[in-house]
């Protein structure tokens, strides 16, 4: 469906049965990872809960998550417009710094998407398949 060669499954993850995936399904709602079934899935989770080491990795993975999601939010509010840099750092926590960087980004993205836009040589698709015909060429 995708042209990725992936394969998306929807599984009612509220049952909760006796089944093999009834129990995964329970596991993945688990939070203490001696309650759950799967003796594979239960040893990651209890590292990534309760080993020093596997917490600090999570602890990391989440605050990158979040970090990450402030970048996008300087994007956002830089896109506004009307807001000055350093207010953006200050209302983000973001460094200035990056502020800056993700300024020049956008700023660079968008002469770029007006370079192309004025090119002639580059065609205008409205239609997918148009588009995927001429890439198989």
């Amino acid at each position: 469906m995708f042209g990725d060669e992936a394969h998306i499954i929807y599984v009612n993850a509220e049952v909760k049965d006796e089944t093999p995936l009834g129990r995964l399904m329970a596991d993945f709602a688990c939070t203490n990872p001696e309650d759950m079934y799967y003796s594979k899935l239960a040893k990651r989770v209890h590292y990534f809960k309760r080993d020093t080491k596997g917490v600090q990795i999570m602890c990391k993975a989440v605050e990158d998550m979040i970090y990450e999601e402030k970048l996008e939010i300087v994007e956002n509010l830089l896109e506004l417009g009307d807001i000055t840099d350093e207010r953006i750092a200050k209302a983000t926590g973001v460094s200035l710094e990056d502020v800056l960087e993700i300024k020049e980004e956008l700023q660079s993205a968008l002469e770029e998407a007006e370079r192309i836009a004025k090119d002639p040589e580059v065609k205008d698709y409205t239609d997918v398949d148009e588009l995927f015909a001429d890439l198989e060429k």
